[in-house]
């Protein structure tokens, strides 16, 4: 760790960095978590049509129905209108 201590969990040095820079809390107040870069990479991933559903969800390990209902909604309905219409 930065001050010298020794790493002791992957949530140890998780939370090093976001305090680190002073983001440690969303907009909303919610406190950033590991989870939260699992939600970021699919919402991204979603938003900007960088990949579809299926790869999103074999690299999450999941199945399209859950990336679709937790995570489908940060997309706009334009957006799946256009990847959906070529």
């Amino acid at each position: 760790m930065p001050d010298g201590n020794k790493i002791i969990t992957l949530i140890d040095q998780f939370n090093e960095v976001p305090k680190r820079e002073n983001i440690t809390h969303n907009a909303d107040g919610e406190k950033y978590t590991l989870y939260s870069l699992r939600r970021f990479y699919a919402v991204q991933m979603l938003r900007h049509g960088k990949v579809n559903v299926f790869d999103i969800a074999r690299n999450m390990g999941t199945r399209v129905l859950i990336i679709e209902s937790y995570y489908g909604k940060h997309a706009t309905a334009q957006e799946l209108a256009t990847k959906v219409g070529g």
